[in-house]
């Protein structure tokens, strides 16, 4: 107002007509009301997914060519669209696949393909759905096999979770995405856990000898926690 005529000043009723747009473009002493100043001068910030505002993200998300999942979290959106524009030169490869079913849902992947669909030793495909579901299709040639490794934060199997079957419709909806058209795909998710030498007492007392079992519990191997240690 100060750089305007005085007539606009003089005039009381002018004066606070226009003193409203003022506020509108400069601000206010009212901290909770941004300008149209301040918001230009902020601009940049809504085009940086770290620093953007939550409401603002489908948006930029839009602009990446990639539609964001409601379901997933605020941080979790933003650490992937500061990583998709780097993905998308590895899209459709099995290392943009792996790194995306990491960052989407905290498992570690596996991806199997080949001779390893129909290797008997891996007990993780062998003894569950996939491998099944894989034999009952005929096993199909342009097919692979998905497994996901869920641990919680103390690296325990993270089986009970509510969160693993949203994490298992994401991984789904990720790898749908990101395979080739023909391929076939067979999603397992694996829950480790502790292993124990596999011969009985009878087996061992007969001298046989498990090679892969090397750890003694109490001696080099702790289960749980002793009381009065520090």
């Amino acid at each position: 107002m100060k750089y305007l005529p005085s007539i606009f000043h003089e005039d009381e009723f002018l004066a606070d007509y226009l003193s409203a747009f003022e506020t509108v473009l400069v601000g206010s002493a009212n901290p909770h009301l941004r300008s149209l100043e301040a918001i230009v001068a902020d601009i940049a910030r809504y085009f940086s997914p770290k620093d953007a505002p939550e409401e603002f993200l489908p948006w930029l998300a839009g602009w990446m060519a990639f539609g964001l999942r409601a379901d997933l979290s605020a941080g979790l959106q933003r650490d992937f669209m500061t990583k998709v524009i780097s993905l998308y030169k590895t899209r459709g490869t099995l290392e943009s696949m792996t790194s995306l079913l990491r960052l989407f849902t905290g498992a570690e992947p596996t991806i199997l393909e080949g001779d390893d669909l129909d290797n008997k030793d891996n007990a993780d495909w062998n003894v569950d759905d996939g491998f099944k579901d894989w034999v009952a299709d005929g096993k199909p040639e342009h097919a692979f096999g998905v497994l996901l490794s869920f641990v919680d934060a103390e690296g325990k199997a993270d089986k009970t979770s509510p969160e693993i079957g949203q994490k298992l419709s994401i991984a789904s909806a990720l790898i749908d995405l990101e395979k080739p058209a023909h391929t076939m795909f067979y999603l397992v998710p694996v829950f480790p856990s502790l292993k124990l030498p596999t011969f009985s007492s009878e087996g061992r007392a007969a001298g046989e000898v498990d090679a892969n079992a090397r750890s003694r519990i109490g001696f080099d191997t702790l289960l749980g926690t002793r009381s009065g240690t520090k």
